[in-house]
């Protein structure tokens, strides 16, 4: 079983059960070697040939709007860069079974969570919509928990009866008790006002529901009636249910639907990836699992899981975190990131696999996203003196 790792400004020194099992199943029905659909059925393949079929498929994609990706819930940044360069290229969009995001990026404060984990202690009101803490955020529930233990906190959300670990007051699923809170008409806006640092979590399902224009009236409703922003506490959150959510904001990737048939799909570590509203004349399928969609792909890419990769993921607070390898990779699976990447420079200058010694991947991906390097850099200063990608190898070996 994993163990916690003491960060008080996170998780103290508390994991759920989840978490502390999430490497159970890692070992089992691994995908590890590339595979390519043949007369119905799969092959293994080398990986230089896997990798050319890709780049052959994707170099003939002349319309915009015809690459798409599809991202998984658990991408990290690394893989996420190379994707973005991948659909800048090509004019690609990124899709989802999601609605398309109607969140501003302009500024990080409008997608994170801006009270943090740690001060919600110093919160004495907190107001949920379309937000179920237990099973979609066990860490935000546990601080919840333990505020309300300390005593003089109050807790309303609006949506369905959930079963909290904490006592909390239900308003309804009702949409007029919404509006009744943006007029200031309800009763509960009482309470947000006469509080002097309020928390309002604003979930996904809320978020998904309404356009953008909606979204950032409702958010000025509720810093106008209450004090949830001021000179010392920003207390209008988002809840980012997924990790890959805070990457693909800060590097600038968005939802889209401007396409229903495209000519390639790129689905990268997701499980969800074709469904009926989407077509493609070819699929690429790239995870350390399998699934149904992956059954619907011409090419399967073994990907590396989490526990044998060192990568950087994005927390609810728009903060990163690099993890480290703890086992080595299961067959011929390759990092998530070195994969996108060999594709995106295969029609450029094809790369030898076979004789590959080291690669610099960040080397020109300032001129692209001049804000990564300076976002990298401030993770952990001490731990990012050279280039983030100096001691990693690209070794795609046949």
């Amino acid at each position: 079983r994993g163990l916690p790792k003491l960060m008080e400004l996170i998780q103290d020194e508390w994991i759920s059960d989840q978490a502390r099992f999430a490497f159970d199943c890692l070992t089992n029905q691994r995908l590890t070697n590339p595979l390519i659909k043949k007369d119905g059925s799969f092959q293994e393949v080398s990986w230089s040939t896997a990798i050319n079929l890709i780049a052959d498929k994707i170099s003939k994609i002349k319309k915009p709007n015809k690459l798409a990706f599809s991202i998984g819930p658990f991408s990290d940044l690394n893989s996420l860069l190379f994707a973005k360069q991948l659909l800048n290229r090509f004019n690609g969009v990124v899709i989802s079974e999601e609605s398309e995001d109607s969140i501003n990026l302009d500024f990080q404060s409008s997608y994170r969570f801006n009270t943090t984990l740690k001060s919600i202690s110093n919160s004495d009101a907190c107001l949920l919509i379309g937000v179920n803490c237990r099973t979609e955020a066990a860490l935000l529930n546990y601080h919840l928990r333990k505020r309300y233990l300390n005593g003089n906190f109050s807790v309303s959300y609006i949506g369905s009866h959930l079963n909290f670990t904490f006592p909390a007051n239900n308003l309804g699923p009702s949409l007029n008790n919404l509006l009744a809170i943006l007029e200031g008409k309800h009763k509960i806006c009482k309470v947000l006002r006469k509080s002097k640092k309020p928390c309002i979590i604003i979930g996904k399902s809320f978020i998904n529901s309404i356009k953008q224009n909606n979204l950032e009236l409702f958010l000025r409703c509720f810093k106008l009636n209450t004090k949830a922003v001021h000179k010392d506490w920003n207390g209008i959150n988002l809840l980012n249910v997924k990790s890959s959510d805070m990457c693909r904001y800060d590097i600038g990737l968005q939802y889209s639907y401007s396409e229903k048939s495209f000519d390639v799909i790129y689905s990268l570590g997701d499980v969800k990836t074709i469904n009926r509203k989407n077509s493609s004349n070819f699929v690429i399928y790239q995870n350390h699992h399998g699934c149904v969609d992956a059954q619907k792909a011409d090419v399967i890419l073994p990907s590396l899981s989490f526990m044998e990769k060192t990568s950087l993921y994005g927390n609810i607070e728009g903060k990163y975190q690099l993890t480290q390898s703890v086992t080595l990779p299961l067959g011929d699976s390759k990092d998530d990131w070195k994969i996108v990447y060999a594709i995106y420079i295969n029609d450029l200058h094809p790369l030898k696999f076979d004789n590959v010694k080291s690669i610099n991947p960040l080397s020109d991906i300032e001129d692209i996203i001049p804000s990564v390097q300076k976002l990298i850099n401030n993770i952990y200063p001490s731990s990012f003196k050279s280039n983030l990608f100096h001691y990693t190898f690209l070794s795609l070996n046949n």
